[in-house]
Formats: C-alpha cells, sequence, structure tokens
C-alpha cells in the first residue's frame, strides 16, 4: 500500500517513435536518470511516455493523481513545435510541473518568433531573414557568411558544414533545392565568426541562479572548417565534430569581462520570455567580442553527461541536488 505522506512525481516524456534519430531517443536515458533520482530523494514516481493521443496522457494523470508532473517532453511524434501541448494540458489539468509555462515553450520552440521577441527587446542576437523572402527578393539586407536553419527543429538536426554560405550567390543556389513547404519552415542567420557558450539557469524571475559559463572548443578538426557545433558534434560519438567540440569551463583572468556580459544577457533572455525552473541560453561572441543569443532553450536536456548538468555540477550540484531544485522551483 502506498504511503499517503510520500509525494508522488510522474515523468511525462515524448515517447521516442519507432525510427527515432539519437537526439529524440535520448530522453530515455534522461527519464532513467531522473527517476532514479527522484526516488532517491523520497519520491514515489510513475512514468509515461506520451505522443500526440494527449486523451491517453489525461486518462494516465487522472488515474495517478500526481502532486507534481517532471516535463520531459521536448517534442511529440517528433514534432518540436508540438513542445508546448504537455504544458497546456496539466494547466487545463490544475497539475503542478516542473519548467516552463505553455507560451514560453512556444515562443522559444520557434526561432523565428523567438528572434522576434529578442529583436524587439533589444536583446543581441544576430540579423535573419526568411528562405522564402530572400528567393523571392534575390538580396539580403545583411553581410555573409550566412547560415541556414530549420526555425522548428532542436539539437542542431539539420544543422551542419554545408549549412554555411559564403555568398548570398551560394545561398540563392542552396535555397532553390529545397520545395516549397521546406522554405516555409527555413531561416537564415548571419553565421556569427568566433567563440561559442552556453549559459544554465535555475530558478525564476524572483531569484534566479546562473552556473559558471561553458565554452565549446574548437580543435584541430576546424582548422579548415567554420567553428560550428552541429548535429554530428552533439550527437555522433564516433564524428571527428563530436571528439573536436569539448566543452570547458576554464577560463583566463581576461576573459572576466566577458563572462559577466554572457551571464547578464543570458539573465536577460530567461526573463524576456518569462522562463521558470531551468534553461539553458546559447551563445555566439564574434571576433570583435561582441556576444549575441542564438537560442534559447526552455526544456533542456537533463541527462548526466548533458551541457547543462556539467554546468550546475560546476555551479555545486550533483546530479541529485540538480533535480532537488528543480522540484523546488515548481509550483506545488
Amino acid at each position: 500500500m502506498s504511503n499517503p505522506c510520500v509525494k508522488h512525481i510522474a515523468i511525462v516524456f515524448n515517447a521516442p517513435s519507432a525510427h527515432a534519430l539519437i537526439d529524440e531517443a535520448d530522453v530515455l536515458v534522461e527519464v532513467e536518470a531522473v527517476k532514479h533520482s527522484l526516488v532517491q530523494l523520497g519520491f514515489a514516481v510513475s512514468v509515461f511516455g506520451a505522443t500526440v493521443n494527449l486523451l491517453l496522457l489525461k486518462d494516465f494523470l487522472l488515474s495517478q493523481k500526481p502532486d507534481l508532473v517532471f516535463n520531459l517532453t521536448e517534442s511529440l511524434d517528433g514534432k518540436e513545435r508540438l513542445i508546448c501541448a504537455i504544458p497546456l494540458l496539466l494547466d487545463t489539468l490544475n497539475i503542478p510541473y516542473t519548467g516552463s509555462a505553455a507560451d514560453p515553450m512556444y515562443l522559444t520552440s520557434c526561432k523565428k518568433i523567438a528572434k522576434e521577441i529578442m529583436l524587439l527587446k533589444g536583446i543581441s542576437t544576430a540579423p535573419y531573414a526568411m528562405a522564402q523572402e530572400i528567393l523571392v527578393q534575390k538580396s539580403i539586407s545583411f553581410d555573409p557568411p550566412y547560415i541556414i536553419k530549420p526555425i522548428d527543429t532542436h539539437g542542431s538536426l539539420g544543422i551542419e558544414e554545408d549549412s554555411i554560405c559564403e555568398s548570398l550567390e551560394c545561398l540563392l543556389v542552396k535555397l532553390s533545392g529545397y520545395s516549397k513547404a521546406a522554405l516555409s519552415r527555413i531561416m537564415v542567420e548571419a553565421f556569427i565568426d568566433g567563440r561559442e557558450f552556453n549559459i544554465s539557469l535555475m530558478g525564476n524571475a524572483r531569484s534566479l541562479e546562473i552556473m559558471p559559463p561553458a565554452e565549446i572548443l574548437f580543435e584541430d578538426h576546424f582548422t579548415h572548417k567554420h567553428n560550428l557545433v552541429g548535429y554530428k558534434a552533439k550527437w555522433i560519438e564516433d564524428a571527428p565534430e563530436y571528439a573536436g567540440t569539448p566543452r570547458s569551463f576554464d577560463f583566463g583572468s581576461s576573459d572576466a569581462p566577458l563572462l559577466i556580459r554572457v551571464k547578464s544577457l543570458a539573465r536577460e533572455a530567461f526573463l524576456a520570455f518569462d522562463l521558470h525552473g531551468y534553461a539553458r541560453v546559447d551563445m555566439r561572441v564574434s571576433m570583435a567580442g561582441v556576444p549575441y543569443v542564438l537560442e534559447v532553450n526552455a526544456n533542456p536536456c537533463i541527462s548526466p553527461e548533458g551541457g547543462f548538468v556539467s554546468a550546475t555540477a560546476m555551479g555545486g550540484y550533483d546530479y541529485t541536488a540538480t533535480l532537488h531544485k528543480i522540484v523546488e522551483i515548481s509550483q506545488w
């Protein structure tokens, strides 16, 4: 018989499809790690893999009656645009959950919308244009190099070295190879040649803790390539790009002013999107030392080997303590 004094947490995650790529399937590692730590913390834990059939999830939640949902959902049936569906359902059922609400999830999951909000709020970000507009006008308002990005995928899916164009002519040729449907979901951004940083945060608007910044180093493999963290660098462990992009938390004293700026910019981004619980902000810093926000991730991977957890470890939290903090921040 269950102990009524023990809080019950339901872990809800996106059930990977049968043909899921490694970035989608990685959620299973995340689920097992989170479950293990929550049990260690004394919670009763149940687990549900969600799909677009939200009625099944609703039935599960109504039968289990969890005190809190630990939301690990990054997509539904491989569609990142549906990331906000789980918070919407939980709000409807009046069940508290970890992480940000539906609106921030949606706004940050679409790169185009996120860009417009950052530009509106004066947050430093690289200029961009939509692919369809560029093809129609045969022009673009900012200088090369350019990088082609899907507007609603995560984990650098669809981004590699050949996503970068050194001229407008090269860009027009590449864009002309996409279907009309694909073009509507593609943007072109100014590629910021320089350094790359990840800044992890935990908390809310009242109390926000910024973890030590991490820099992605670009080693020998990139001597004749652009410094880019593409899909291979993030997910394909036997790829040269993966080995050639280690994460570092070591900085010299000369970097101290820059670290202050990137942390401040990360805070601005967190507050601008009204995020809650935990997030990661990815940035590029130009050769001139100017930081630009690339992406605001409202639901970053929290697997033990991931960047977010590496940062919280540098901030003094072991894995279980990190999860405890995330649960504590949530609205019970």
